[in-house]
Order: C-alpha cells, then structure tokens, then sequence
C-alpha cells in the first residue's frame, strides 16, 4: 500500500500541532490554536479522503480507495463510543466524581434518537460524497450549512414550532445576502469541476447530490444539537457516547443495502461487497478505517476544546481559512488536480469568494448578535462549537 500521500498528510498536522504549542507556551494563544486546529481538521479531512479514494488495494487490478463510506462511519462512531464510555467512567471514578447525567424523560430519549439519525446521515452522506467528487467541491459545499440552517429555522417558525433553536434564529437582509453569494461561489466549483475534469470515471452529479443531502441533515443535526444541549442540558460528552451507538446502527441500512458507484469498471456495490473485496485483496487497509474511527473521536474532543478557547470571530476565519489551505494542501500533495484550462483560475477565485462570503457572515453573526439587549458572552461558546461543526 502506498504511504506517501498519508505521510505528507501527517507530517504536515504533526508540525502545524508542533508550532501551535510553541506558540502557545511561549504565550501567542490565539494562533498558536489556529495552527492545531487546521492541522487537525486538514489532516483528519484529507485522511478521509485518502483512505475513500486513494490508498492502494491492488496495484496489479488497479484498485485505489475503500469506497465504504457508510461503513467508515459506523466504525467511527463504534470507536467513539467506545473511548467516551471509557472516559466517562473515568470521570465518574475521578477526585472530582464528575456526574454523569442519564436521559431519563421521553423527550431526552426522542431528542437523542433524532441527534443520533441526523448525525448518521449527515456524516454518512458527506463522507458517501468526499469518496465521489473531489476535496475542494466537498469543503465549498459544506460551507453552504449556515443557508440550509436558516431555512430550516424558518421553515420550523411559520409551522409554529419551539425549541431547536428558533427562539434565537434569524438573519438580517446583508447576512442572506451574503450566503446566497458563498452558494453561487460553490456553484461555480461545482461548474469549474464538470467543465475542466479529467477522470472519466468520475460521479459529479451523484457525489453533488449526496453532498447537498448531507448538508440538510446537518442542518437537522445542528438544530437536534440545539435542543440537547441548550434545551435539554445533555452535556456535549454524554450526548456524544449515547448517540454514537444508535448512529452506528443505523449506518447498518445503508451500509448492507444501498448500492452506490465503487471502483471503476465493477458497477453498483454495496459497502458491504466493498468491504468482502478488500478483505481478499488487502486485509491491511483496514486498519485505515480503525484509524479514522480513533481520529474522529479526538477531534470531537479538539472540537469541544476550540469551543472555549475561540471567539465567534476567529472560529469563522479559522474555518474559511482552513478551507482554502486544505484544499490548496490536497493539490500540492496530489489528493486533488486542477481542472484543465481557464477552469483552474475559476475553481481558484470561486473556492476564496466563497471562503470569504461566508467569514464575513460569520463575523456579522456575532457583531448583531453580541449587540442585542441581553447578550451572555458566555453563550459565544455555543456559536462557536456550531460554526466549528459546519467544517
């Protein structure tokens, strides 16, 4: 299995997570952790990409990738419960005998299961996307969340409903507009990757759909998240273990029974007949996947962690600049190529508009927000941790 890709990606988040701790010990904090978080968050990215589309199965059948992505996030999310229980009882035996809090109404319970679904397909469709179009369309389209998380919010106020989050929604003329412009930037990727493509076993429109799916979900995903936390007062640890298992098990559906493009010239498989296929061919890729599931789970944590230690502002810089750093990462390594002709400049123009458009959003967010009547500065923690998630 060829290693190379993997080693520049890990090379570069372990000397961005280097120069980040120096920085903060030697008393620079805040780029200190903008240097760890795009480490973290580009090397877990492209890592996924990797191990979807380009790590070898076969050289003599020319098969590259593990096109399971529903599978990868069922592991995933095992693997996380597995290391919150651990921590969780860890805590509960600690000096400090931290609580734990057990759901106990029904409203907790249907809560959970509604973060648990959410969260299943959000992940599940959006890895199901990375494994089909290329890293910088990926990235665009995820940043399209705070639009699709508008309209739900709007949608959930004229059918009078609480909770999720409503109470708090809105957004002004200058922010719409805003994310209207970041979503025709995401078009033109999308446009620049069909004109100037150069793989003729590429799946644009299918990988296009399922990203903008996942983008509804993790709209749903977010408001659900709204409701345990804010509503509810699950802490993020505990909401975390219980819905990690319930994800995993709904992953099984589309995991054993959806039929989606695999390796070029084997048609329709399903995760499952990926999985078998890999087995027989290369056993050891599948440490890969056991590796991305360890992965995700420290990042959840170095996500809670960005949460109070960053401002709404610098998180909406930190993720638009992560964006375009990752992507232009992805194609120094070769993860990603240009497109051919004038659609290379058009891919490069439309991936920073659409960056920009949305960390100015983020940061009139925060400045209406923080100058309503009321504001708790505490509350930018929950922004924060909102924004952080979208990327």
């Amino acid at each position: 299995m060829d290693n190379r890709q993997l080693a520049k990606v890990v090379t570069v988040s372990v000397i961005c997570g280097f120069l980040g701790s120096l920085l903060m010990l030697a008393g620079v904090r805040i780029p200190g952790i903008l240097f760890i978080y795009f480490g973290a968050q580009s090397g877990f990215n492209l890592y996924q990409k990797i191990v979807l589309s380009n790590a070898t199965i076969s050289r003599e059948l020319e098969l590259k990738g593990i096109p399971a992505a529903f599978f990868l996030t069922g592991v995933q999310q095992v693997v996380t419960f597995f290391l919150t229980g651990i921590f969780m009882v860890f805590m509960w035996f600690s000096p400090r005998h931290r609580k734990i809090h057990i759901p106990r109404t029904s409203q907790e319970y249907s809560a959970l299961l509604l973060c648990s679904v959410a969260f299943a397909a959000n992940h599940g469709f959006n890895n199901f996307c990375l494994s089909l179009v290329e890293v910088s369309l990926n990235m665009v389209l995820r940043s399209c969340l705070p639009l699709m998380t508008v309209a739900l919010h709007f949608l959930l106020k004229q059918f009078g409903v609480t909770g999720y989050g409503v109470a708090a929604s809105g957004a002004s003329a200058g922010e719409v507009a805003l994310m209207l412009l970041g979503v025709l930037a995401a078009i033109l990727v999308g446009l620049a990757e069909d004109r100037g493509q150069t793989d003729p076993g590429a799946h644009l429109t299918l990988g296009t759909v399922m990203g903008v799916i996942s983008i509804f979900f993790a709209a749903v995903n977010l408001l659900s998240l709204e409701e345990v936390g804010k509503e509810l007062s699950i802490p993020p640890l505990e909401a975390t273990c219980y819905t990690a298992p319930f994800s995993a098990v709904v992953l099984l559906l589309p995991m054993f029974f959806l039929e989606h493009p695999a390796w070029q010239g084997y048609g329709q498989m399903t995760d499952w007949e990926v999985l078998r296929k890999v087995v027989n061919l290369s056993p050891a890729a599948l440490q890969l996947v056991f590796i991305s599931g360890a992965m995700s789970c420290m990042f959840s944590f170095l996500q809670n962690w960005l949460v109070v230690n960053l401002s709404a502002q610098y998180t909406a810089f930190a993720g638009s600049f992560n964006k375009v750093m990752s992507i232009a990462l992805a194609i120094g390594i070769g993860i990603e190529t240009l497109p051919t002709g004038i659609w290379s400049e058009t891919l490069i123009l439309a991936v920073c508009g659409n960056s920009l458009a949305f960390a100015t959003y983020g940061y009139l967010t925060n400045q209406r927000k923080s100058a309503l009547p009321g504001f708790d500065p505490p509350a930018k923690a929950a922004e924060s941790r909102d924004k952080i998630l979208q990327d």
